[in-house]
């Protein structure tokens, strides 16, 4: 700050200068050297002898959105960065393999009903046991609690903000590959690994008059396959992953600073 107002001052001076507005003699020559010596004695050893000290604590309240339940992530409607509310729809996960499970439950219950009907009935005329009316009831009681908790996954395939805030991170990965912001390191590694072997490949192929035909063609089918597990839009061997990513979102409020005290 003080190099700044000296060199907005030397502008000033040499305006004047060339304006005749001022003599240019031996005072305006020393000029800037005095208004330098002023600034450090009015501005710069003020300011460090009395500016703030002490630790400064920054603090963000953030906590990571993982949904209940798993499948396909089918939309997620966010942005990075910008504001949100309590209740706003952060991603959608498929519902279909849910509505599904719902309406077997539905049904299976609506079967139960009527046999837990029939049963009693037979009861009531003296020709059914109570142990089979009480079974029934109990398949009842059973396939509604399977229908509460059936509902429920349902409902969390719409995951929602808990509170205002922003998304500060979105992590989409691959079940059973562990947990995205943590395998990280490893999976840099694996690529840097597999860019290494790439280079290493295509040198001796470079070379091929000196390696057979059956090295040449599993050294090309290699080379192959690694640069297609490299391309971020290609996944080996999808059909073993099972179904779709599990999503991560890392939901944060704005920073809150304390400031150091006098």
């Amino acid at each position: 700050m003080i190099v700044a107002i000296l060199c907005v001052y030397l502008v000033l001076l040499f305006v004047l200068v060339r304006l005749h507005v001022i003599r240019f003699n031996l005072f305006w020559k020393v000029s800037p050297f005095i208004v330098l010596v002023l600034l450090n004695l009015g501005l710069f050893i003020p300011m460090g002898w009395g500016a703030p000290q002490g630790p400064a604590l920054v603090v963000r309240n953030s906590v990571a959105i993982v949904p209940s339940v798993a499948g396909e992530v089918i939309d997620v409607p966010v942005e990075g960065n910008k504001p949100l509310k309590a209740g706003d729809t952060l991603f959608r996960i498929d519902p279909v393999p849910y509505h599904a499970q719902v309406a077997a439950i539905e049904a299976q219950l609506k079967l139960s009903d009527l046999r837990l009907a029939q049963m009693t009935q037979l009861y009531e005329r003296d020709s059914g046991r109570a142990f089979d009316v009480q079974q029934r009831q109990s398949e009842v009681d059973q396939l509604k609690a399977q229908l509460e908790g059936a509902k429920w996954n349902l409902d969390k395939t719409v995951v929602q903000a808990p509170a205002d805030g922003y998304v500060t991170n979105l992590d989409l990965t691959l079940p059973n590959d562990g947990f995205g912001a943590a395998s990280k390191a490893v999976a840099n590694l694996c690529v840097y690994k597999l860019r290494e072997l790439s280079g290493k490949i295509e040198k001796s192929l470079k070379t091929s008059s000196r390696v057979d035909a059956y090295s040449l063609a599993h050294l090309s089918e290699a080379k192959v396959r690694i640069d297609k597990a490299l391309d971020a839009q290609y996944i080996y061997n999808v059909n073993s992953l099972g179904g779709g990513g599990m999503p991560m979102m890392f939901f944060g409020q704005p920073d809150a600073t304390k400031a150091p005290k006098n």
